[in-house]
Formats: structure tokens, sequence, C-alpha cells
């Protein structure tokens, strides 16, 4: 069987396509919400828990270790091309992208304000209370997920180094590789793509799981200075660029920003 596998970057649809790869395939590898726990236990919780294991096994058993992963049929979570090379040879890989001044605004509502604080793990839940948009994306300690994180995924940069016009370059070559890109403003669209490709079955419509409502809450309390969020997301706005070009790109004409 192919294993498919999703790069998801947060706060684009990722809820969605995670539970449909469960509906179609069964528990997800390394996102725990459609995993399970024997899967869990097997391969780890997230990817890292994954490559541990793996490096701390002996030859034998880091081979069966990776045998049986790649006969594991799903595997998700917020992963990077980190895992690229673990992936059985016979596979499928895809992600999903979003427009990244919007993508950004999402993150910050979704750390920030979020619908349900108790049950969202923040481990800068103090240090970002109530911070405006600026503070936000500005803040250090949170840098690997704030500034361009599109092209942190893709090109696997580390937390600790802004992101440079090279590792867009390495981005924009994992995404050239990739068997199918979606886009989040298209997602009915990029679903269909997608269960036609894989022969799954997909309802009629798009469903989005997550909706948040602080948005909508906060009103016209909200804003951000453009020079700011620009400095974060310049990196990202071109491989998005790049991204709709691809042939493995669906409906990318959908999802230019309109005047």
């Amino acid at each position: 069987m192919t294993q498919v596998a999703f790069l998801h970057v947060p706060k684009t649809a990722g809820t969605t396509l995670h539970k449909l790869i469960e509906e179609n395939l069964g528990p997800v590898a390394f996102y725990p919400p459609r995993s399970s726990p024997e899967v869990q236990e097997r391969f780890g919780t997230v990817f890292s828990d994954f490559i541990t294991r793996a490096e701390a096994a002996d030859p034998e058993a880091r081979a069966a270790l990776l045998e049986a992963f790649h006969k594991h049929p799903a595997v998700g979570g917020h992963t990077t091309s980190a895992i690229l090379p673990y992936l059985s040879p016979d596979r499928f890989v895809f992600t999903s992208l979003r427009e990244p001044g919007d993508r950004l605004v999402s993150w910050y509502f979704h750390y920030v304000h979020p619908d349900d604080p108790e049950k969202m793990h923040r481990p800068f839940r103090e240090q970002t209370k109530d911070m405006s948009f600026d503070q936000f994306v500005r803040f250090k300690p949170m840098m690997s997920e704030n500034d361009n994180v599109m092209v942190r995924y893709f090109a696997n940069v580390d937390g600790k180094t802004p992101v440079s016009a090279e590792h867009l370059e390495q981005a924009k070559t994992t995404l050239a590789s990739l068997d199918m890109i979606l886009f989040q403003k298209a997602q009915t669209e990029g679903q269909k793509a997608l269960g036609e490709k894989l022969g799954w079955n997909i309802p009629e419509e798009a469903e989005k799981l997550k909706r948040s409502r602080n948005r909508v809450r906060l009103g016209k309390g909200f804003g951000y200075t453009k020079s700011i969020m620009n400095r974060y997301i310049k990196f990202d706005r071109q491989l998005l660029e790049f991204a709709r070009q691809l042939p493995q790109a669906v409906n990318a004409d959908q999802t230019r920003q309109t005047a």
C-alpha cells in the first residue's frame, strides 16, 4: 500500500485534512488527535520521538522500525521536510499552503486569544497574554513559529536561525518534489482533487472543523503595522507565488488575493 504523508504547516486547514486521512486510512502517525495509542507506542507521539528511537536503536532494531514505519499507511502532524528521507519509497506526499499574512494573523488569534485557553498547550502563555499582533510576531522566543513559517517547514530551518534567501530556494526544491499542493483558500476543490487521486470518499462540500470566533469577538480592536507583518512573511509570499506555478498545485488561480 502506498504511504500517504501530509506535511502540515500550522493554520493551513490541516485539521480537516487529517480527518480525511484518518477516515480513509486509519490512525495517523505523528498527529495525536487522529492517531491511536498503538501507533503512538510503536512510532512515538511526534516525529522527533521517532528520530530519537531510530538513532538510539542498534542496526537490526532500527531496520525493523523503519520497515514497520514504511508499512504504516498514514503519516501527518506538524512535521518538516526532515521526514522525507524516512518515508516509504512507495509514497504520496502532499501539503497545504495559505496566504502568509492571513496565516500569521490566524496563528496570532489561535495562540494569544484561543477559543479554549485551558485545552491548548502554550509554553509562552503568560508572556504573550494580551499581546498586540505587532508585539507577538516580534517575540523572539517564538521566532520559529512566527518568522516565515512555510519556508521553515520546507527547508527544515532550525528554531534559532532567521530565514534567508538560501532557505527559500531550499523550500522551493522541496515543494517541487511533492506530489500535490493544496491551498487553504480553495479547500473544497483541493479535497476533491485529493480524493480523486487517491480513490478516497470525499464529502460534497469541504468541512471546516475549526473556526475561530475570536477575530469576530475582538472586532475593530484588532490591527497591525503592515511593515512589521511584511518582515515576517517576505519569504513565505515568494514561496507561495512559486508554488502556484507548479503543475501539482490544485486550483492555484482561485487562491490569489483580489482587490
